[in-house]
């Protein structure tokens, strides 16, 4: 995760207040599955920095996943086609 926000708009601070993962296979839209796994949490990222968020998930090595990210805001970020690593 980086923050590249804009100090000038006061958003110097995002916070993650969740994640959400789901196989592809299982649906390829994550608002309307119940078969997603949510992750609550509540990190700081602060502009131009970097943070590593590990997700306890029974990954299945090489399978596609959609991950969802939501902050504080309510705004999400949505990254189809991730893969598990081999």
């Amino acid at each position: 995760m980086q923050n590249t926000g804009d100090t000038r708009y006061d958003w110097q601070v995002v916070t993650v207040t969740e994640v959400m993962v789901q196989s592809e296979r299982d649906s390829h839209e994550m608002n309307q599955t119940v078969t997603h796994t949510r992750v609550p949490m509540n990190i700081p990222v602060h502009v131009d920095e970097e943070h590593s968020i590990s997700v306890m998930y029974d990954w299945i090595s090489g399978e596609t996943y959609q991950v969802r990210v939501g902050s504080a805001r309510g705004n999400y970020w949505l990254l189809r086609n991730a893969v598990a690593p081999l």
